[in-house]
Parts: C-alpha cells; structure tokens; sequence
C-alpha cells in the first residue's frame, strides 16, 4: 500500500510494536485516534508537545509564523514518540516515509493551535522565567518529557540524560532556561558534558517522584525503558522498601537482632524473624526497592539498610510508645542508628 487514511485505536496506540504493524506497507498515510480520551486543551499534553517542537519540529518557522507544524528526519522511534504525543492530543498526523525516515505534518486544528500558540508564547524569552514560574510540576515534567524524546540521550548505563543544543539560539536558550528553572526547583541537577559526541549538558535527577513522572511521559522506546531502569536503580539505592508501620511488625516478631559489617559498603541491621501472620502479608507483596529476605526454613532474614533509618527511629518510637515491656534489643538498634 502506497498512501492511505488510518484510524488507529488507543491498545495499538500504546503499543510501539503492534503501531509498527499498523502502519507497515505505508509509505504515506494520514493517521487518526479513535479514542475518548483524547485531551486538547490538557496543559500538561500541550506542553509535552511545545518540548518535540523545540526540540526537533520547525520551531523556528511557527515563531515566524508558519502555522503548520512539521517534523524530518526521523527515526521510527522518534516517529513513535511525536505521533503518539500529538495523536493523543487531539490532532491527525500527516507522515511520509523515504529512504528509511519519516516525515511529519500535523494537520491543523484547534488542538494544534493550541501547540502553536504556546510555541511562541514560550518563545518570548524575556517572559519566560515568569511563565515557567506558573507551571505545576506535572507540567514541567511533559515539557521535559517532549525535550527527551525529540533531542535527548539517555546514556546507556541509565544514569544520566544528555542535552545537545546551542545556547546562542533561540531554541537553545529556551532549554537551558528552563533546565536551569529545574534546577532552581531542586528537580535536577544541571552539569557539564565533556565526553563524545558533544552535548551542552548533561541532567541528573534529584526528585524521584519528578523522574517518574518523566519516564511515564517520555514514549521514545529505547529513552523510556533506560529511564525506567535509572529510576529504579535510584528507588533500590536510595529509598527505604519498608514503611515504619512495616518494620514495627518485624522488630515486634523478632527472634535475633545483630549488625553486620560490610566492608566499603556500611552496616546493615539483621533481623531473624519467623515466617508467618503479618510477617508473611509484608514479604506476600512486591516492591521493586524492597529487599528480599534470606529463608532459613521457618526463618526470614531480613537486613535493613541506612536508607531506613528515618522508618527505623519510627517504628521504634510506635514501639516504646504501645508496646513499652517488649522484649527488643533496643542498644543495638540505637547503635546502628547512630552509626
């Protein structure tokens, strides 16, 4: 099939590899979204689409006045990523497909209109600090999220998001205003890129709730599941898979409690607990930061780690509060707690 008029539903949508089906044998088509859910005048959707054109459309053209906005040179999952966007928004995408890429026209509307309008509003450089200023943190996050999937790099290891840009353009000073906005915020932290290729920056995350809002934004498929691998190696390293009411329970049902040294590494506190009632319901559901215990037939091995020990003084202080004659090992709680 050569051309043709596609209505595309929200399963397929959401999908990249059954989307790539969809559209296989075309090499041009108009494409559509069969769906209830379509959010025109969500900001949060608008700004996600404000970030694709500044970072890869025809930015420059609708600042000028062009009222279509238009995207070349893409790969399929950049392809994926700004028609999913703009799909979702409301709007019905034009491409065409040649020598491997893809090209894009969104047809215009009152959705896209909508994206234009705050194209340029946003490109009022002098204003913008106040604008951003204005925007919830969900908002900041699909802005971010458009930047991502039209210009950025996650790095293969999933520990950082690199940034190319020139800071003397427009489009460049939009960006770097607006990451140095995060960082003001304490979302990110902006720093330095000195390795190949180049890129004007790289962006560490300082808010997990923040990157988890991103990655939930971002729909480049190889971008969205290394921030999804970043975010949770910072959920295992950084937070607690216990919550104080979580860790009463198996402090209360304790059978032994020591520290263990882990040379390089830090102290952990090991709790010997028996298997069973509330012990078990803990352990029954899963978190992706919680650590599993070692089985010792009837006993679980449960080691608490230092990103605990705002849960662990809690629960210790609920426990000495209700339960004041338990018998806990309380010296060496507190030891590891001062440690």
């Amino acid at each position: 099939m050569s051309a043709g008029s596609l209505t595309i539903t929200a399963d397929v949508l959401r999908n990249y590899s059954k989307f790539l089906d969809f559209i296989k044998g075309y090499i041009s088509a108009v494409i559509s979204y069969s769906s209830s859910e379509v959010v025109a005048y969500n900001k949060s959707h608008i700004l996600k689409c404000v970030g694709l054109v500044i970072a890869d459309g025809n930015f420059s053209k609708v600042v000028r006045g062009c009222r279509t906005i238009s995207f070349g040179g893409l790969s399929e999952y950049t392809f994926y990523a700004i028609t999913r966007s703009f799909l979702e928004l409301g709007c019905s995408v034009l491409f065409e497909l040649e020598n491997g890429h893809y090209r894009i026209r969104i047809a215009r509307n009152f959705a896209s209109r909508n994206v234009v309008n705050a194209v340029r509003s946003i490109a009022r450089i002098e204003h913008l600090e106040d604008m951003l200023s204005e925007l919830t943190t969900d908002e900041l996050a699909s802005f971010l999220a458009g930047v991502i999937d039209g210009d950025g790099y996650v790095g293969k290891s999933g520990k950082y998001v690199a940034i190319s840009f020139n800071r003397h353009t427009l489009k460049g000073s939009i960006i770097w205003t607006f990451l140095r906005h995060l960082d003001n915020q304490g979302l990110i932290e902006v720093k330095s890129y000195r390795g190949r290729p180049h890129y004007e920056c790289v962006i560490r995350f300082t808010d997990l709730n923040f990157l988890s809002l991103i990655a939930s934004r971002t729909y480049h498929p190889r971008r969205a599941e290394r921030l999804g691998r970043l975010y949770r190696s910072l959920v295992r390293s950084y937070v607690c898979g216990f919550s104080s009411e979580e860790l009463v329970i198996i402090l209360m049902n304790a059978r032994n409690v020591y520290i263990e040294d882990r040379p390089g590494r830090g102290n952990v506190l090991v709790v010997d607990v028996e298997v069973g009632g509330d012990v078990a319901n803990i352990f029954s559901s899963e978190r992706i930061h919680r650590p599993k215990p070692i089985v010792r037939g009837r006993i679980l091995r449960v080691k608490i780690g230092k990103k605990c020990k705002s849960e662990l003084q809690k629960a210790l202080n609920i426990i000495r509060h209700i339960h004041r004659d338990l018998n806990i090992p309380w010296n060496i709680i507190e030891k590891f707690l001062s440690t």
